[in-house]
């Protein structure tokens, strides 16, 4: 017979191993401690993911906030506010017409949303929906992040090129050239200067851009009956160059002479041209003809002062 097999036994390890699995606490202590335990990576994991996403949209927040309190300001007209906000470049354009208040919009900057376009580091790019009048837009306000504090680098002012005209018109001889203004719709009403008077075209500032603002100057009622004079002494000293058989001014007629002025204020000068309407000698009859228009051209001078100004015939009263 053989011998009996002997008893089997787990090694010792083993026996260890199994003994610790068992040991594991259970019931409520293990599970509040197994609660801990995940809190504590949620928490690590939110420490690395989680906190830096919400800075940044914090920091977003802050951006746009800024500009929303900024285009708020430039749409109450409130310059002091908006200087602050962003002080303009004097060495772009001048601040004179923006800080005195002589030209006001006729048609304000009106804020309809602001929203973040881009945040990236130190920069954000802040979107501001607006509208001016009839005419909607969008202008993009850049600001940097500085010192603790969002900052405006390009901000919602506009540039106007202003004429000299246009200036004398305002009170500041030295307002021409381009000038800092609000965004909004402009004109201005006729201004009398001495002999002449001032308006502008509707013209409109935008945002970042620069427009040219035109003039008008025409004169006054003293200044066109100076230009009806002229005239007057012109078509007599043509005819008494060429009898009533001048073909180009013929006989009177109740059509009183029309004036068309272009004046320029910086230089003092300008022309004039008078459509002058008569009745020509008929080629077969003594009977008067039709109605004729002849243009004649004036010179214009104005005085320094204003107070006055003198029209000459651009060409001498000769006949044909």
């Amino acid at each position: 017979m053989s011998a009996p097999m002997p008893d089997f036994e787990m090694p010792a390890v083993a026996s260890e191993r199994r003994g610790w699995r068992l040991r594991l606490p259970r019931g409520p202590r293990a599970r509040r401690i197994v609660g801990i335990a995940v809190t504590a990576v949620l928490l690590a994991g939110l420490a690395i993911v989680g906190v830096p996403a919400l800075v940044e949209q914090q920091r977003a927040r802050d951006a746009v906030g800024v500009v929303e309190r900024y285009a708020a300001d430039v749409a109450d007209g409130d310059v002091d506010a908006v200087v602050a906000a962003s002080p303009p470049d004097a060495v772009e354009a001048s601040d004179a017409l923006l800080r005195d208040g002589a030209l006001m919009p006729a048609a304000a900057f009106v804020v309809d949303d602001v929203e973040l376009l881009a945040l990236q580091g130190q920069r954000a790019a802040v979107r501001v929906h607006h509208t001016i009048g009839p005419d909607d837009g969008e202008s993009i306000v850049e600001l940097l992040h500085h010192g603790g504090e969002w900052r405006i680098v390009e901000g919602l002012l506009g540039i106007a090129q202003v004429p000299h005209g246009l200036a004398l018109a305002l009170g500041d001889a030295a307002a021409d050239g381009r000038a800092w203004l609000l965004p909004g719709r402009y004109s201005l009403e006729p201004v009398p200067l001495g002999v002449v008077d001032v308006r502008s075209n509707p013209f409109v500032v935008t945002p970042g851009e620069r427009v040219d603002a035109f003039v008008l100057t025409s004169p006054t009622m003293e200044g066109s009956s100076v230009g009806i004079t002229a005239v007057q002494a012109f078509v007599a000293e043509y005819r008494a160059a060429c009898g009533d058989a001048c073909s180009g001014l013929g006989a009177e007629t109740d059509v009183s002479p029309s004036l068309q002025w272009d004046l320029d204020l910086e230089s003092r000068s300008g022309t004039m041209t008078a459509t002058i309407t008569t009745m020509a000698p008929s080629a077969v009859a003594e009977a008067m003809g039709p109605l004729t228009a002849s243009l004649i051209e004036f010179d214009v001078v104005i005085a320094d002062d204003l107070q006055s100004l003198t029209v000459t015939p651009s060409s001498p009263a000769a006949a044909p």
